[in-house]
């Protein structure tokens, strides 16, 4: 038996059955994820590594690649590898060999995994090595948040990075960028004159300073049945104790110390990236999400994140939301839904002129449950909500309604 006559001999089941597409169908219509453009899978990723100072030869060397390396021995299915590697920094661009989802999900772990697992980086790179799904739905900052305010850029720094930890632990969150951060450095300048009155070589200097900042293995040590790892700590934890460094000792016995011959001061690099608010000096962080995260539901957390977090600010400290990709995603995708509303009266209108109002009801019917029912296949299917989805559904409206057209002509 046929769905349609089955439908003719069974109204009420008919009815019930539209009934559970009509609110199923609402229900994903809610919570369906919002984006303009449909997700386009591009299969690839890319593992960014920063080492600051480092020329492109060491970048190429030491980073980039021992990460092709260990790529190339734990990875199948790589159709391309490139490597750009630039003053310090190395970005390394993975393309996979055509797949399904799942089958990339596992590749795309056994990438994460290898990266983790190369132990012979420098120790001077700023973080470990950033692998990110290239995806071209989430390729632009859903939302930025700027600190800022009259404090210390050390509270500054603590606050974004504090920001940081908490918004990647935010499901669905793939990256976030910082502009304006500055890594903390620790400058020594020596003073010539006091070395040459010392006799002392700068080599020297570098030497002791070398030397004494070092955390070395001493063995062990066995108590009882318990054996212990000795380790000897000689790391610097702040920057007077670098001044107490003693260098060299002199004939008459005095140790010479670094704070005799140089000034060790406790400041920031210059920095690489920019950012300001009201004109004055800020940390941005710009968030990015994963494929399957839904932008609007996504800010709409950050937001409240923030606001939280705006309680706990010492005096003086400020955090804001800008940038709110969010916004633009509704206002368009409103548009969209208005045209889609009055084209939906113009059909019924075009009905109602040409075929009688009870025919254009029974006719007009058929438009909410088709489209209830597209949106909870969507859902089901994992699909989004897009700016092409929508204008294909727009299209359709007169489509929709000819089967029903010809079978009330047939009457």
């Amino acid at each position: 038996m046929s769905i349609p006559k089955m439908s003719v001999n069974n109204p009420v089941l008919a009815n019930m059955l539209m009934l559970i597409i009509i609110i199923f169908g609402l229900y994903a219509w809610i919570n369906l994820p919002r984006e303009l453009t449909p997700e386009i899978a591009l299969q690839s990723a890319t593992v960014t590594t920063l080492y600051p100072g480092a020329s492109p030869e060491e970048v190429e060397k030491l980073v980039s690649a021992p990460i092709e390396d260990a790529i190339e021995e734990n990875v199948n299915k790589i159709n391309l590898m490139l490597s750009n590697s630039s003053e310090g920094r190395s970005i390394i661009s993975v393309d996979f060999e055509e797949m399904s989802d799942r089958e990339f999900d596992k590749e795309l772990e056994n990438l994460r995994t290898a990266v983790e697992q190369v132990n012979d980086l420098p120790e001077e790179i700023l973080e470990d090595p950033q692998v990110v799904e290239l995806d071209v739905s989430s390729g632009f900052p859903m939302l930025t948040i700027v600190v800022g305010g009259d404090i210390a850029e050390s509270q500054m720094r603590d606050i974004a990075e504090n920001l940081k930890d908490e918004i990647l632990d935010i499901k669905n969150v793939a990256s976030v960028r910082i502009a304006g951060l500055r890594e903390r450095e620790i400058w020594i300048e020596v003073d010539p004159d006091r070395l040459k009155a010392y006799q002392l070589p700068i080599a020297g200097v570098i030497t002791a300073l070398g030397a004494s900042n070092l955390n070395l293995p001493a063995g062990t040590m066995e108590l009882g049945n318990t054996e212990f790892m000795v380790r000897t700590m000689g790391e610097f934890s702040n920057p007077d104790t670098i001044g107490e460094t003693i260098i060299a000792v002199q004939p008459t016995g005095t140790p010479l110390r670094l704070s005799d011959v140089a000034t060790v001061s406790d400041t920031y690099e210059e920095a690489r990236t920019l950012s300001r608010i009201s004109g004055k000096p800020s940390i941005s962080l710009s968030v990015q999400k994963k494929t399957e995260g839904n932008t609007i539901a996504l800010v709409a957390v950050l937001r409240e994140l923030v606001e939280k977090r705006k309680i706990d600010l010492p005096e003086g400290a400020e955090l804001t939301a800008v940038n709110d990709y969010s916004v633009i995603l509704k206002e368009r995708l409103g548009i969209l839904e208005t045209n889609a509303i009055f084209g939906l009266i113009l059909v019924v209108l075009m009905l109602l002129l040409f075929i009688g109002w009870r025919n254009a009801v029974f006719a007009a019917l058929g438009i909410p449950v088709a489209f209830m029912a597209t949106f909870w296949f969507m859902s089901v299917a994992g699909y989004t909500l897009s700016g092409v989805s929508l204008f294909g559904l727009i299209l359709v409206f007169g489509i929709v309604v000819d089967d029903a057209i010809v079978v009330i002509e047939k009457k």
